[in-house]
């Protein structure tokens, strides 16, 4: 009785499916990942430092002095989505990484159409397209098995 229970669990743990098992994070994963979030760290300190330059990057320079709050409240969301990063990369599952990074996404497509708004569309591809894009290959590489 108790072999024919031990072969019946062994048959279950071979034939248990990826859905079973946690999918860790790969090493390209997490080398990626980190670059994302260092690249968040930059762009969150140059808002923070050097507003006026920030804007002039972002692809829409700054109207007035004053306006530089708008880059302080940028530099605050880029901070706060590379601490949020941070901890799913320490708890190590891709799913959650790829979700947060899958809904982040709309962040730099909106600034792509807002700074296309205005009239710069090569710059906008060139800026926030290539970051919609290098988030498209992390999520490439987080999905796969």
């Amino acid at each position: 009785m108790v072999r024919a229970a031990r072969r019946r669990h062994l048959a279950v743990m071979t034939h248990s499916t990826a859905v079973d098992r946690p999918r860790e994070l790969t090493t390209t994963a997490y080398v990626l990942t980190g670059l994302l979030v260092a690249f968040l760290f930059l762009l969150a300190l140059r808002g923070y430092l050097a507003p006026e330059s920030a804007a002039r990057g972002f692809g829409i320079p700054l109207a007035a002095a004053r306006d530089d709050a708008f880059l302080f409240i940028k530099a605050g969301r880029d901070l706060s989505i590379g601490v949020m990063l941070i901890g799913l990369i320490l708890a190590g599952k891709r799913g959650p990484l790829a979700a947060v990074i899958a809904a982040s996404l709309i962040i730099p497509l909106n600034d792509c159409l807002q700074v296309i708004a205005r009239g710069d569309v090569g710059y906008a591809l060139g800026v926030h397209g290539s970051a919609v894009a290098y988030g498209l290959v992390v999520l490439w590489v987080l999905r796969r098995r």
